[in-house]
C-alpha cells in the first residue's frame, strides 16, 4: 500500500511523521523535474471544469472521440510522449498498466510486452489509439471506453505523484529545511517511478552527514519541521488573543485611572481567568515577541544547516585538513590531559576527595596508555579490560582499531569531490593528508579495543 492512492472519486493518504525506515537514498532527477514543469500547466486543471477526468474520458470516448482527441492532444505533446509516457511503458519489471477488466469483474495487470507493442505501433501523442490497441492485444471483452478511461487514470496518477513529490521539495526549499531536502524519498511513493526520473545520492561523508542532520531535525520537529512550526503558530495565536483580551478590558475601564484602574483590571481579569490572570495578560505581548524571536532563530538555524554551497566545498575540505594538522601535536594532548587534575580541584578544592579522584583518573589513564601502546605492537593486555568491553558494547570505539589505513583511504579516493576538475586533485590530497594525520596506529584483534596512538 502506497502512502498516497487516489482516483477521481476517492483519496487515501497515510501521513508519515519524520523520516521513517521505508525511505531510500534517492532523489528526483533533473529530467523528471523538467518534464513535470512542462506538464503542470496542462495537467493540473481538469479536462473539463467541474467533471472528473476519468468520467470525462469515458463519456467523450463513447460519444465524441474526435473532441476527446483534440482535448488530450494538449496534454500528450511529443515532449510528454517521449519523456513521460515512454519511461512508464518501458519500465522494467511488472507493467504499471491494467488489462481490460474480465467479464467476472476481475482486474489484472497488462503484459509488459503488449504495452510496449501498443506503444511502438502508435503515432506519438495519440493516447486514444494506444489505449485501443492495448485493449485489442489484451483481448478485451468489456467496455472499451471504460478501459480507455482507466488507462488515462494511470498516467494521471503518476503525474499526481510527481506533483506531490515536487511540491514537497519546493516547500522544503522555501522553509529552509536542512538539505539535502528529502534526500531520503518515500520508497512507497517512488517505488514504481521509472529509473529515468530518479537518481541515487552518493554515499560520501558529506551526503551522509547531511542526511543525519535531516533525520535529527525531523525526529525532533516533524517532517518539514511542521510539528515545531505548528507549535510556534499555536503559541503566537494564543498570546495574540490574550493581548487583544487585555486591550478589551482596558477599553472597558478607560474612564478610570491610578489605583482604581488597577483594581478594576485585576477584578475583571480574575473573573475571566482566576487569580494572577492579569499578570498573564500583561506579559502576553512580551512573550509573543519572544516566540517570534525563537521562530526567527530556528529559521536561522535551519538556514545555517542547509549545507555548504557546492562551489565552496573544496576550500572547506582543505581548511578542515589544515585544522586537523594543527591540533595533531603533543601540546593538544597535554591540554586535554590536564583537565584530569584541574576539574577535581575546581569542583572539590584542594582536599582528600579531589586527590582521590585525581589518583583514580591517573590510574585509569595509565592503564589505557599501557594497553594502547601494547595494541600498537599487536599485543592485547587485560588492564581495565572490562571498561574497554563496555565501551565497545555501547559503540564508543576508536574506528582506527578496527579499520586498516587502506580501508579508510579507498572510499576517500572514490568520494565525489563536487568541484572543478582542476581542484579535484587538491581536494583528494587534502582528504588523504587529513586521514593520515588523524589515523591511529594499532589494530585490535579481540573484543578489548583501545584508543589508537
Amino acid at each position: 500500500m502506497k502512502a498516497s492512492e487516489s482516483d477521481d472519486t476517492y483519496h487515501i493518504f497515510r501521513e508519515t511523521v519524520g523520516a521513517p525506515l521505508f525511505k531510500v537514498m534517492r532523489q528526483l532527477s533533473g529530467r523528471s523535474e523538467r518534464i513535470y514543469q512542462v506538464m503542470r500547466s496542462a495537467w493540473l486543471p481538469p479536462i473539463v471544469a467541474g467533471d472528473s477526468d476519468t468520467l470525462t474520458v469515458e463519456t467523450l470516448h463513447s460519444l465524441d472521440r474526435g473532441k476527446l482527441q483534440l482535448l488530450l492532444s494538449q496534454r500528450f505533446t511529443p515532449d510528454v510522449w517521449n519523456n513521460f509516457v515512454r519511461p512508464l511503458v518501458h519500465r522494467p519489471g511488472r507493467s504499471v498498466f491494467y488489462a481490460p477488466v474480465d467479464t467476472d469483474g476481475t482486474f489484472q495487470m497488462a503484459m509488459r510486452e503488449r504495452v510496449i507493442e501498443a506503444f511502438n505501433t502508435t503515432s506519438p501523442g495519440d493516447f486514444i489509439s494506444f489505449a485501443e490497441k492495448l485493449y485489442a492485444l489484451e483481448s478485451g471483452k468489456t467496455d472499451l471506453s471504460a478501459f480507455v478511461a482507466e488507462t488515462y487514470s494511470t498516467f494521471r496518477n503518476f503525474f499526481s505523484a510527481l506533483h506531490a513529490v515536487h511540491q514537497e521539495v519546493a516547500y522544503a526549499r522555501q522553509t529552509n529545511t536542512p538539505t539535502p531536502a528529502h534526500a531520503l524519498m518515500d520508497a512507497r511513493v517512488t517505488e514504481e517511478f521509472p529509473a529515468e526520473w530518479l537518481s541515487y545520492r552518493p554515499m560520501d561523508s558529506q551526503s551522509a552527514r547531511q542526511v543525519v542532520k535531516l533525520l535529527a531535525f525531523e525526529s525532533g520537529a516533524g517532517r518539514d519541521m511542521a510539528g515545531l512550526r505548528s507549535n510556534f503558530d499555536t503559541a503566537e495565536h494564543e498570546l495574540n488573543a490574550r493581548v487583544l483580551e487585555l486591550s478589551e478590558i482596558e477599553e472597558k475601564f478607560a474612564s478610570l485611572t491610578g489605583r482604581a484602574l488597577r483594581a478594576a483590571l485585576n477584578t475583571e481579569a480574575e473573573k475571566r481567568g482566576g487569580a494572577g490572570y492579569l499578570t498573564i495578560l500583561e506579559t502576553a505581548e512580551r512573550n509573543m515577541r519572544t516566540v517570534r524571536q525563537m521562530r526567527d532563530h530556528f529559521d536561522a538555524l535551519l538556514k545555517a544547516q542547509s549545507g555548504v554551497p557546492i562551489e565552496v566545498r573544496p576550500f572547506v575540505a582543505i581548511l578542515h585538513t589544515l585544522a586537523s594538522l594543527t591540533v595533531q601535536e603533543p601540546g593538544t594532548a597535554l591540554v586535554d590531559t590536564i583537565s584530569m587534575i584541574e576539574q577535581p580541584l575546581r569542583h572539590y578544592g584542594f582536599g582528600t576527595e579531589a586527590l582521590k579522584q585525581i589518583a583514580a583518573s591517573g590510574k585509569s589513564a595509565a592503564s589505557e596508555a599501557i594497553a594502547t601502546l601494547m595494541q600498537a605492537f599487536g599485543k592485547s593486555v587485560q588492564l581495565n579490560a572490562e571498561n574497554a568491553r563496555l565501551r565497545t558494547f555501547f559503540g564508543f570505539v576508536d574506528t582506527d582499531s578496527t579499520l586498516t589505513l587502506k580501508e579508510k583511504i579507498h572510499p576517500i579516493l572514490n568520494q565525489d569531490t563536487a568541484s572543478h576538475p582542476w581542484l579535484a586533485p587538491a581536494v583528494k590530497l587534502a582528504r588523504v593528508a587529513k586521514t593520515l594525520a588523524s589515523t591511529g596506529i594499532g589494530r585490535a584483534d579481540t573484543d578489548v579495543r583501545r584508543a589508537t596512538l
